[in-house]
């Protein structure tokens, strides 16, 4: 390194003393401005009292400026630690550049204190200019208007994702057209991929080579127990679109785990398979999880709480395929909770009520509640935000 190269370093290195920095950030701080600043690789002689230097007022009248909408002073370092630039960059230019953006989209909803949020996780968008991602969205909302995207739904899609912001408009472009034509003929339309993509918003950057990978993975390891390309697809998008960018393998092995555990009890693979289709949380729950359900499901069985059409006639070595036909034709009973189950045997242990069937499970946790609290003479509790009503 020269004398001057040297200088200059100890230069900026003195200059992030300034601000809340450890010395192993400040070095490779150091390193990279140094390596990757146009201006500083120009100016070998730039004169150490420039006002370049002054990062701590830059960094301070960017936080100043946007302490209103939430930029505090450790987000905002966080953010430049992994883009340097930030500590170089006219803070006019960074302030005009979120002000920009928001300002744009504004009637879309976009506020900069959103937005803020999206560069604090995708630093570079603080440094590309507001023509530049504004340009990003326009293109991608345009191409796709016609099918359902518009701009506040895409621009909610970024926020959760916010790559979305600085990617290239026809990278999104061809992702989407790509998948949506290498599954036309299994009836995967565009406007059904891009209902999915706005709500698993990585959709819009991951390779279309690894989608189309985890789906055909999945469907070729499971066509002999029945599961179609087709039919996975209409899963996925009308319930599931995570399962577009889940590992296939995971995909494999949550299927195989839960069906492996209930074989000598009746599960087979091609039912597990049609119950997942109505119910595509199957195909990426944790098989723990769902054995234990099971397994609690089997509980009141076994205590006389619920009881299952053809338990009559089930063969001796297959007491509980009864309960696993009704799981196959119902299997959003593998995924209530724990303490969903649970609460129905308290209530059963309780009362003393046993309606017979599998009424002590199709009856609404509302109503259990309700009936519960009713016989303790206590207050019926509120419903739970969210709560589902079985």
């Amino acid at each position: 390194m020269t004398a001057d190269r040297q200088a200059l370093q100890v230069r900026i290195e003195q200059a992030l003393r300034e601000l809340p920095l450890g010395e192993q950030d400040i070095a490779e701080i150091a390193a990279a401005l140094m390596e990757s600043n146009p201006v500083l690789q120009r100016n070998h002689r730039l004169k150490l009292d420039s006002s370049l230097f002054d990062f701590r007022c830059k960094i301070t009248a960017v936080i100043e400026h946007f302490a209103p909408h939430g930029l505090t002073l450790s987000a905002y370092m966080g953010a430049a630690r992994r883009a340097p630039g930030l500590f170089i960059q006219s803070p006019a230019t960074l302030i005009a550049n979120i002000e920009g953006v928001a300002k744009h989209f504004h009637g879309e909803g976009l506020t900069r204190s959103d937005y803020l949020r999206a560069g604090l996780r995708q630093s570079g968008l603080f440094t590309m200019s507001a023509a530049t991602v504004i340009a990003h969205i326009e293109r991608v909302t345009e191409r796709f208007h016609s099918e359902g995207v518009t701009r506040k739904n895409y621009l909610r899609a970024a926020l959760r994702q916010p790559q979305l912001f600085s990617m290239s408009p026809s990278t999104v472009i061809a992702n989407i057209e790509a998948v949506a034509e290498y599954f036309r003929t299994e009836g995967l339309t565009q406007r059904n991929y891009l209902r999915a993509a706005l709500k698993q918003p990585s959709l819009f950057y991951r390779s279309p080579a690894a989608i189309q990978s985890n789906i055909d993975r999945v469907t070729n390891h499971f066509r002999s127990h029945g599961l179609t390309r087709s039919g996975y697809l209409r899963a996925i998008v009308t319930r599931g679109p995570s399962l577009f960018t889940q590992s296939p393998a995971t995909v494999i092995a949550h299927i195989e785990a839960v069906t492996q555990h209930f074989h000598a009890e009746g599960l087979t693979q091609r039912d597990y398979l049609r119950a997942a289709l109505k119910q595509p949380q199957l195909f990426h729950q944790a098989p723990a999880t769902l054995i234990r359900h099971v397994q609690l499901l089997i509980d009141m069985q076994r205590q006389g709480l619920v009881t299952f059409g053809g338990a009559d006639a089930a063969l001796p070595d297959k007491p509980l395929a009864p309960l696993f036909a009704f799981l196959v034709k119902a299997p959003k009973f593998f995924c209530l909770a724990d303490s969903n189950y649970k609460l129905r045997m308290e209530y059963a242990r309780v009362t003393g009520d046993q309606p017979g069937g599998g009424a002590l499970l199709t009856r609404s946790r509302r109503r259990i509640e309700a009936d519960l609290a009713r016989f303790l003479g206590r207050p019926t509790p509120p419903p739970s935000q969210g709560a589902k009503s079985v």
